[in-house]
């Protein structure tokens, strides 16, 4: 039998991320006896900058929603407390500090055209996209520092 390990994990992100950005409304939903989840969400001020959440599985696996759109399911081995909260605070501390853009790659493709969605500055392949003149931003939303 695993060690359900959602509530500790999410509580030390929450601490985590709080330290690192005073500014942000940080809610630790609790976990309920009968699930294996805890959610965390992360607020800005201002309403134009990237609200965050995320979800922590009993094993420690998350998904992370960033944005409205922006979704990312944890994909490797969990693996103890303090290596989830690790992963899941550099993911949260990526986005709060450069933002996430919503890119169109083909924009002569009208809504068939493929979007990208990310941190600029911090995945290759967006910037990349960005550099080119044929690529248009659709949405940004701002980092919170």
């Amino acid at each position: 039998m695993t060690t359900n390990i959602a509530a500790p994990v999410a509580e030390k992100v929450a601490e985590r991320i709080a330290a690192r950005f005073p500014t942000i409304e940080v809610v630790v939903h609790p976990q309920f006896l009968n699930t294996f989840t805890a959610t965390v969400d992360f607020t800005p001020p201002t309403p134009d900058a990237v609200d965050i959440s995320v979800t922590v599985v009993s094993d420690g696996g998350y998904v992370l929603e960033a944005g409205p759109d922006l979704v990312f399911e944890s994909n490797t081995e969990p693996g103890g407390i303090d290596a989830q909260v690790a992963e899941i605070a550099e993911q949260i501390e990526t986005f709060g500090q450069l933002g996430v853009v919503k890119l169109q790659t083909r924009p002569y493709l009208g809504f068939l055209s493929p979007t990208l969605l990310g941190a600029p500055g911090a995945e290759p392949e967006l910037d990349k996209w960005m550099a080119r003149r044929t690529s248009r931003v659709i949405r940004t939303w701002k980092a919170w520092v």
